[in-house]
Parts: structure tokens; sequence; C-alpha cells
């Protein structure tokens, strides 16, 4: 298996490529609007959480980014990834709140109770997801063009 296989020109992994990331983030929002209107008995709140949420892990995935570009730009896979924004204060924290995001958003569902218990938990989720990934954008668009330092010298 080729390790370069998921590095794209811009250096960085494909779960970093900012078109990759909008694009996805787009997907996410689209199909929690979609799915919005199955959630009763309050439509707007599971996106509505879901969305705060986004924008504190993306802020804290966007700082983890700042943190560690290069460490960020030499990896090869999406373990090498999570390995190096764990390895800052930040990212340790963007996992943590992801976490926490899941259970508050499962916990929401459940007290919704009714037919979109299981839809209101994934339309919270899809909006999670669409305004984190868009929350860390600017920070992945200036990492793709950033030049990245050479080995050993401080940026």
């Amino acid at each position: 298996m080729n390790p370069d296989a998921g590095v794209e020109r811009t250096g960085l992994h494909w779960t970093l490529q900012p078109a990759k990331s909008a694009a996805l983030a787009v997907t996410f929002a689209a199909a929690s609007a979609l799915l919005a209107p199955w959630v009763t008995p309050m439509p707007a709140l599971p996106p509505a959480v879901g969305a705060l949420c986004g924008v504190i892990v993306g802020t804290l995935q966007a700082r983890s980014l700042r943190a560690a570009p290069d460490a960020i730009r030499a990896a090869k896979t999406a373990i090498e990834v999570r390995r190096a924004m764990v390895a800052t204060v930040a990212g340790k924290w963007a996992i943590r709140a992801h976490w926490v995001t899941t259970v508050v958003l499962l916990t929401l569902a459940m007290m919704m109770m009714g037919i979109g218990t299981f839809v209101a938990f994934v339309v919270g989720s899809l909006a999670y997801m669409a305004v984190r990934d868009l929350t860390t954008l600017p920070e992945l668009l200036r990492l793709s063009s950033a030049p990245s330092s050479p080995a050993g010298e401080p940026r």
C-alpha cells in the first residue's frame, strides 16, 4: 500500500484538503436541512445544538492545526493526522469536545422521544459536522497554501 495515496499536491492528507472539507460541509448541511422537518416536536433544536458544538470543536481543531502545521503536513494517514492533532492541547480538547457533543446530541434526541428520535440525532450530528468543518476551513486553506518549514528549523 502506498503511504502517499491519501496525500494530494497540497501535501495534506485527503481528510485535510480544503476543497473536500468544503464539499463535505455543504453535503452535511444540506442533508441536515432536508431531514430536519422529520424531527418532532422541535425540528430546529438538534441542528442548533449541533451547530453550536460545531463552532466550539471547529475552533479547537483550527487552533490545533495552527499549533502543529509541520506535523499535520507530514501526516500520511488519518491516524497520523489524529496523532498530530492530539499532540496539541487544543487537539486534545477537540477530541474530548467531540465525544461530549455525541453524548449531548444523543441525549437530546432521546429526550425528544417519538418517531424522530434517531433522525434528531442524525440531523444534529450532520449540522455539527457541517459547522465544524466550515469553522476549520480557513485554517485548512492557510495550511494548504503556506510553505512548510525545512526540517529542524523553527517557523
